[in-house]
């Protein structure tokens, strides 16, 4: 067993390994088990006085944060607990913090815990009052047991830390006043204390831990040394300072930094003064979860940060770069190769000899060393792969405009951020190492530190900090002259696709980080028109439960004579027929088996029979008693398109279908071509719900806005059938993820950051508002659901598209019908349903950078790295 690592993650907090805690000491007989049942019972028969219920009543703060959605789900809470507080009071507060991931472990012991607190009005956790509760061991009648306390009562918190690690007596004066927070928590965290075995114990140090003789040579225990971590809430983080005996606090950022811990509202506190202090000092280099995390800091604050290191550098370079060179095209430049460049003094004058890009003029070449000695010049550094070279940079003025041009450094292979330059080969290292194996931009700065210090460059983060060499990279990124509509569309499918596989993703960025008004655009004023769509009824074979129903169990087991009588009775009168002829079984015969059993589905038939007019013709040639099994023709197009009814016909002894499944063949055709008889399409143009902001958190470049969403009927309540669910596990701060739209060549078209968890909605959106012609076949691993949705809202655009489910997903469709199962098709057989997934497997490795990063960086990232990849499968082609 001591080899297994166990990890444990507490919502946005650090990620703790408790391999490294030890385990306590078992005491012989049974000492341990009468410690368990005295703690049990003394916790249990605790009561929360008025004075900490009154404080449980504070209307939240809206000018701080938002309120949340009422929790739905119970829990039971233990009978001393219902007792003590109000059962639905409690109930609701623990049930909340366990389903929203909402308390936050401090530190690695677990003995510190960060959860918001509860107001007993709207049941609601209110996210603009925290509390920290600790928790050390006491010896109480020669046994370890757990004392807590809280922030809530500064005064209950001073006496429980100022105890000896023996208690004598009062014991019940403390366990009588715990508050809900400290009852919430107990009962929560008591999980992780029997999961992981962390039991009290008394040792010397701080820890509350007995080491037990496994671990006697261990000098101490693994502690967390980052200062600032996320906590659950937007904009919420927790600050852990040494300058006072409130180690642990919680900061709101917005419009500046608050603690609520030490005063609400409070900004002088010396959590408050340690965040600063973190985010002024760029040239330290830091964990990378922390850097992440005052990332999110600096991204919060915006223009109000509090950064003392002076304004950002500003990009000079203006010339695009290419992302492909020729080999050594940049062999004997400054930027490759300064060292040709220097004089007598190490130093490397830079002088641009592009054109003038004000008047065009070609500027004259001539002694640099004669004619640059009025010209105005400054002393930037110089950053290479191996060394730092001090410069001269000259701007140069231009004879016919009298324009002073800046360095540009693009023909020179040199990226002017204005107080420094550096070298493309350094970006273009970072680059290919992020696009080859998904290397984080921090992990790449101190790989370049650690040579920069081999090759003895003194002071090289105080030349190029870290937040100096991401602004390049951006910069740089900004600067590639990549033509992404062409690499975002597949060369053999054009502009657009027949086939189309998508898919979502769980990459994306924090909720915290989005704005929601420019996200969610307008409000729609109620006064558009809502498109009916068609009913769901019409568009199922068998119109009742109870049919599907015994038809199910006549295909899969048996049915007793009055089930069958009822059977009969209850389904459409073709189905009636041929049900009679085999009734006397009472089951199916194996050739029948697949086509009936796709009938006690609740599926559209169009998703078994899909609408055409040669579709049309052809079924009522097969009703007319054509003998299809003679014409090859015939047996592929039946191969192709209804491969149910292909199967029953091989497996049978006639060339024709049987006499008695014709009528109900042109039944089902019907009932198929039934959603489609309405004689108008939605409009283009239609005014409705707006959707996303396009341009803010979706990318297709090959794609462009051919029409609006619309408004529907079906929008307004969960008018869609339930069938098939596909989960989604969303994490409590980072939005649901990314979904991607590909062709059957593999190419990518482009992605959607999903504001809500991946529902229909989203393909749907894509399909209707970018597609002017809908693809011929969507793949996709939830396309019963998508076939229904599209249905309800607008049936005639999404006539000849057929949906299908892939290849790896159909095994978790079990009610739905089989013509929606890819693999039943040959014309699909080539066709690689699996490239939106590995694509996602690629993408998973970027997950720990892309996450913490604003929307704009993410969106640069994510489509620098699948252009990359269309670029390789192009390749192949």
């Amino acid at each position: 067993m001591s080899g297994i690592r166990r990890n444990v993650v507490w919502n946005d907090g650090c990620k703790y390994d408790y391999s490294n805690i030890p385990k306590k000491k078992r005491r012989s007989g049974n000492s341990s088990a009468s410690t368990n049942s005295t703690s049990t019972r003394r916790e249990g028969s605790s009561k929360i006085p008025d004075s900490e219920i009154n404080q449980l009543q504070d209307a939240p703060d809206q000018s701080m944060v938002s309120s949340l959605s009422d929790s739905q789900v119970s829990v039971e809470a233990p009978a001393a607990v219902q007792a003590s507080y109000p059962l639905d009071n409690f109930t609701s507060y623990v049930t909340q913090l366990r389903q929203q991931s909402a308390i936050t472990m401090c530190d690695p012991l677990a003995t510190v815990f960060a959860l918001p607190d509860f107001n007993n009005h709207s049941l609601k956790l209110t996210v603009n009052k925290y509390h920290i509760v600790e928790r050390c061991s006491k010896t109480v009648e020669h046994a370890c047991e757990w004392f807590y306390c809280c922030s809530c009562s500064r005064r209950e918190q001073d006496l429980v830390m100022s105890l000896s690690s023996v208690i004598v007596g009062g014991v019940s004066r403390i366990r009588d006043n715990y508050c809900i927070h400290i009852k919430a928590v107990i009962q929560i965290v008591n999980d992780i204390d029997v999961q992981y075995n962390l039991q009290p114990g008394l040792k010397e140090d701080d820890h509350s831990y007995t080491i037990p003789s496994g671990f006697a040579d261990l000098d101490s225990l693994v502690e967390q040394t980052d200062a600032v971590f996320k906590v659950y809430g937007d904009g919420i983080f927790c600050s852990k300072s040494d300058c006072d005996s409130n180690s642990y606090g919680i900061l709101c950022c917005g419009k500046g930094i608050k603690c609520m811990t030490c005063s609400q509202g409070c900004q002088s506190c010396s959590h408050v003064k340690q965040l600063k202090t973190l985010l002024s000092n760029e040239h330290e280099i830091y964990s990378q979860t922390l850097q992440d995390t005052l990332q999110s800091v600096q991204a919060i604050l915006g223009d109000s940060s509090v950064s003392q290191s002076g304004s950002s550098p500003v990009c000079v370079s203006e010339k695009r770069i290419q992302f492909n060179v020729l080999p050594g095209q940049f062999k004997n430049t400054a930027g490759y190769n300064p060292h040709q460049f220097c004089q007598d003094d190490s130093t490397v004058t830079l002088v641009s000899c592009e054109s003038c890009p004000t008047c065009g003029s070609e500027l004259p070449g001539g002694d640099t060393a004669t004619e640059t000695v009025s010209w105005p010049c400054s002393h930037p550094p110089l950053v290479t792969r191996n060394f730092v070279f001090k410069t001269k940079v000259y701007q140069r003025p231009c004879s016919s405009c009298d324009t002073n041009l800046p360095f540009d450094g693009g023909a020179d292979g040199i990226l002017n951020m204005g107080t420094f330059l550096i070298s493309h080969e350094v970006l273009r290292d970072y680059m290919y190492h992020f696009l080859q194996t998904g290397m984080t931009m921090f992990g790449y700065y101190q790989t370049l530190s650690k040579h920069m210090e081999d090759a003895g460059v003194a002071g090289f983060q105080q030349v190029l900090s870290y937040n100096k060499f991401r602004q390049s990279w951006y910069e740089f990124e900004e600067l590639l002259d990549i033509d992404y509509s062409k690499g975002f569309m597949c060369p053999l499918c054009g502009p657009a696709p027949k086939v189309i596989i998508c898919d979502g993703t769980a990459l994306s960025f924090r909720r915290e980080l989005l704005p929601w008004q420019q996200v969610l655009g307008e409000s729609d004023s109620g006064t558009e028109t809502a498109y009916p769509g068609s009913s769901h009824r019409d568009r199922v074979f068998i119109t009742n439960q109870r049919g599907r129903k015994l038809l199910d169990s006549f295909v899969n087991s048996e049915v007793t004579p009055d089930e069958m009588a009822e059977l009969v009775r209850i389904v459409p009168p073709s189905l009636a027929t041929v049900i009679k002829q085999y009734q006397h079984l009472k089951t199916c015969p194996e050739g029948l088996k697949s086509l009936l059993g796709t009938l006690s589905k609740n599926s559209p038939v169009c998703g078994l029979l899909h609408p055409s007019e040669e579709l049309h013709d052809f079924v009522q040639k097969v009703a007319d008693g054509a003998a299809i099994s003679d014409s090859v023709c015939d047996m592929e197009f039946l191969q192709k398109h209804i491969p149910v009814l292909f199967d029953h016909v091989r497996n049978g002894d006639s060339s024709c279908v049987a006499e008695e499944l014709r009528p109900l063949l042109l039944a089902l055709l019907d009932v198929a071509e039934k959603p489609f008889n309405q004689n108008a399409r939605v409009p283009d143009d239609c005014a409705g719900q707006r959707g996303v902001n396009p341009d803010l958190i979706s990318f297709f470049p090959a794609l462009g806005h051919v029409r609006s969403r619309g408004k529907y009927t079906a929008d307004r309540g969960r008018n869609d059938v339930k069938g098939c669910s596909k989960s989604s596990s969303g994490h409590p701060s980072l939005l649901p993820g990314m979904f991607l739209l590909n062709c059957g060549h593999g190419i990518n078209y482009g992605f959607e950051v999903m504001v809500k968890h991946e529902s229909p909605n989203t393909p749907f959106t894509i399909l209707r508002t970018r597609f002017k012609d809908v693809p011929e076949t969507v793949i996709y691993d939830n396309s019963c659901n998508l076939h229904s949705y599209c249905l309800n809202r607008d049936p005639l655009l999404f006539k000849n598209t057929w949906f299908l489910v892939d290849r790896l997903h159909w095994k978790n469709h079990k009610g739905c019908s089989v013509g929606y199962q890819l693999s039943r098709y040959p014309q699909y057989d080539n066709v690689n349903s699996q490239v939106v997934e590995q694509c996602n497997s690629a993408l998973k490795k970027l997950k720990g950078q892309l996450s913490y990063m604003n929307p704009a960086n993410f969106m640069r990232q994510a489509k620098l790295f699948l252009w990359y990849k269309n670029q390789a499968v192009i390749k192949r082609m």
